[in-house]
């Protein structure tokens, strides 16, 4: 049990749905059923009733519910208490969805061989959230997809993917060495959601090919898009390296043709101020790192870099 299952918990609780409350904290509906599940296995005890129209609380949920709030500071306090003890300072980045699937927890673990006194959290999100979580001081860096919008950030590149189509195996696409937005025009299409930078960037990029889906389905991770995929119903627009790691049957990654179709990472703070030390450690780390191992993360066959 920790402060962000309960507070998993807490979100399903209150939204009355597992759908609704991982697209409220931006994460998939798989992962906050796993969550869900190993807090139940935890306490040896059924927290919610599955129903066609979402989950209802069991007695052991409203018991729960009625102590969660206290139960996450008390365990706030004992996380800082053991940082503390083991004569750490704590370190948290924000960071788009993504960036710890390719980079790995190697990151980490190099990050705190290099700086042995910093704990580093990594928390992955929407680029909205990690907006949200940079506005509002609760982190003083992280990674965003760009465009950046300089005025409010500056910004190191720290990696660049292609987009990638996802079609089925028996899609005429499918033969294609290379697609464009324009081959989109009248088709189902499965794309991030608009709380993500990507959606903003091929929304432009189709209606300068005058291209119209016949409808846009918006997701919170990638897995759906390719199940949608596999099943027939859609083509989903992702990036080489997504696609690449789940290589999901009778799915066939289509790049598209031009380069300017890119996923780019950016690691960004706010605009003029001064990191403190630790921060700034990271930020000279984490590029310095993507630069030495950028042969190793960017392998695969459609990768831009």
């Amino acid at each position: 049990m920790d402060t962000k299952s309960l507070m998993a918990f807490k979100a399903v609780y209150e939204a009355g749905s597992i759908t609704k409350a991982a697209a409220q904290l931006y994460i998939t509906q798989p992962g906050l059923s796993k969550t869900i599940a190993r807090l139940e296995t935890e306490f040896g005890c059924a927290l919610f009733e599955r129903t066609t129209k979402g989950v209802t609380p069991t007695a052991y949920a409203e018991a729960l519910y009625a102590k969660v709030d206290k139960l996450n500071v008390l365990l706030d306090a004992i996380e800082k208490d053991a940082v503390e003890l083991a004569g750490k300072r704590k370190l948290a980045v924000a960071s788009t969805v993504g960036v710890t699937l390719y980079v790995g927890l190697k990151f980490n673990d190099d990050f705190e061989r290099e700086h042995p006194d910093v704990k580093l959290t990594i928390e992955e999100s929407s680029d909205r959230r990690v907006e949200e979580l940079l506005a509002s001081g609760a982190v003083d860096i992280g990674f965003l997809a760009g465009p950046i919008d300089r005025g409010r950030y500056d910004a190191w590149p720290f990696s660049r993917h292609r987009h990638v189509l996802e079609v089925n195996a028996a899609d005429p696409l499918a033969q294609r060495e290379f697609v464009t937005h324009a081959d989109l025009d009248g088709r189902s299409v499965a794309l991030l959601s608009r709380d993500y930078v990507p959606y903003r960037n091929n929304l432009r990029w189709l209606a300068e090919a005058g291209a119209e889906p016949e409808r846009l389905i918006e997701l919170i991770e990638g897995f759906t898009g390719s199940q949608l995929v596999a099943a027939g119903q859609a083509v989903s627009i992702t990036t080489d390296y997504s696609s690449f790691m789940r290589a999901a049957e009778r799915v066939v990654a289509v790049p598209f043709e031009s380069d300017a179709c890119s996923y780019d990472i950016y690691l960004v703070k706010r605009k003029g101020e001064t990191l403190d030390d630790d921060a700034e450690a990271f930020r000279s780390f984490a590029l310095r790192w993507v630069e030495a191992n950028r042969g190793n993360l960017f392998a695969w066959e459609h990768s831009v870099f």
